[in-house]
Parts: structure tokens; sequence; C-alpha cells
């Protein structure tokens, strides 16, 4: 138009077993984008995106997913991005069977805002209330327990850091780990320091998932206790 904007839609357009629609609104340097995505085939997503992003050798993926991008921001430097993940289903093993998901259900919610040296205070919500998973040799049935995770933190420019100022992670039925934690993607070891706060664990249930598969071939295997946990745990280097 005169004031030198435009805009370009997508109305519909199939893509890995679903379908796309979007928008890309131009003004100088400026741009915002909406993009939907709707019953995507995970498995055919996988093989479309594997130019710019392979998964772990061996490990198959299948299911269904939707989502919502919303970003802004001026030439190529984002401002901030609202997105919203939803899985109906996600299958997933390794070849060695050390890892697998059965018809894991859930929703991710992150917004990003970045500054000039691209840097992003990200702020996330992911809640898992259905489905099994397993990862050798702790096994999670979040039809039983329900996980919910929120999180507000930065990730370096580099996207080799991620300093979560504060997050909670809560286990329908079991308890709540509340803190504050820095992530190191690139270096040996992935937490760098964690101070945490334990908040009402419940023994009875939180024993057989996160201690006894430790124990299965001690003689220790049947531990077994009752009662509440709480208190405060402080981590440098991987390190209580």
């Amino acid at each position: 138009d005169a004031a030198g904007s435009s805009t370009l839609k997508l109305e519909s357009l199939a893509v890995a077993g679903g379908a796309a629609r979007g928008s890309l609104a131009l003004r100088g340097p400026a741009w915002e984008l909406d993009a939907t995505l709707a019953g995507l085939d995970l498995a055919a997503t996988t093989a479309l995106i594997q130019p710019w992003f392979a998964l772990p050798a061996g490990l198959t993926v299948a299911g269904r997913a939707s989502g919502s991008l919303h970003a802004r921001g001026s030439d190529k430097q984002p401002r901030s991005i609202t997105t919203t993940i939803a899985l109906a289903r996600l299958d997933l093993a390794n070849a060695a069977g050390t890892i697998a998901a059965e018809a894991l259900a859930g929703e991710l919610r992150l917004e990003a805002g970045f500054d000039r040296s691209g840097a992003a205070t990200i702020t996330g919500a992911l809640q898992v209330p259905t489905g099994q998973a397993y990862a050798d040799p702790v096994f999670l049935d979040f039809a039983k327990h329900a996980v919910a995770l929120t999180f507000a933190g930065t990730l370096g420019a580099d996207a080799g850091h991620f300093t979560a100022r504060e997050f909670t992670l809560s286990q329908a039925g079991v308890g709540e780990l509340r803190g504050s934690a820095v992530l190191d993607f690139a270096g040996d070891a992935l937490l760098q320091s964690a101070r945490l706060k334990v908040v009402g664990i419940d023994l009875a249930p939180a024993l057989p998932v996160w201690v006894q598969p430790f124990l299965i071939s001690t003689a220790f295997k049947d531990l077994a206790g009752e009662g509440r946990i709480n208190g405060e745990l402080n981590l440098d280097g991987g390190i209580p």
C-alpha cells in the first residue's frame, strides 16, 4: 500500500499429513508472522525437517500434533515469539529399547522476548496428563501421575546456556520440586548448578517410581516407605 506495507496470506497448504495456514505482514524492516499447523503426522514431519534437524540414530517417532506460532521482528532479528504445541499422541522408541513412549499427549506453551544481543527471556508451561514413558530404568504412567512444569529464564545468545531463574515441577499424587537452575547445552554436564526446594514428596508413590528401578538388582529392590519429605538441596557442577 501507500504506506509501504504488505500482507502475504496462505489459506491452506497440505504438509506432513496435516494442514498449514498463515500470514506474513511486512512494513518496512518490521515483520509479523502468524502460522497454524493442524493434524501433522510426526513421522512425516521428522522426514520433512531432516535436512535441518535429524533425530538420533535408531530413534523412531509416530503420532499426531498441532500448533500455532506468532512472531514479530525487524530485519533478521526476532523481537518476540509465542508458540503452542499440542500433542494428540506421541509414540517413540530407540533401537536399544532403553527409551520409549506410548500414547503420550500433552501441551507445551512458550513465550520469548529477544534483546539486541539475541539473548531471549523465556517463559513456558508443559503439561503431560496421559500416556506412558520409559527411560531405562524409570517407567512413568502419566495417567496415574500427571506431570506439569512451569519455568521462566534466559537463553544465551549462542543458545548454549539456559538460566532458569524459577521453575516448578509437579507430579500429581507424588509432590513438587521448585527452584532455579543453570543448564549448559554445550558442556559435558547439562546441569551446572541448581537450588532446589522439595515440597511434600509422598514416599509411598515416589519410591516405586523414582528409587526402586535403580535398586532392582540389589537387596533393596522392594524398598518401600511412608510419610512426606520437605527440604532443600543445592547442586554445583552436578554435585550436592
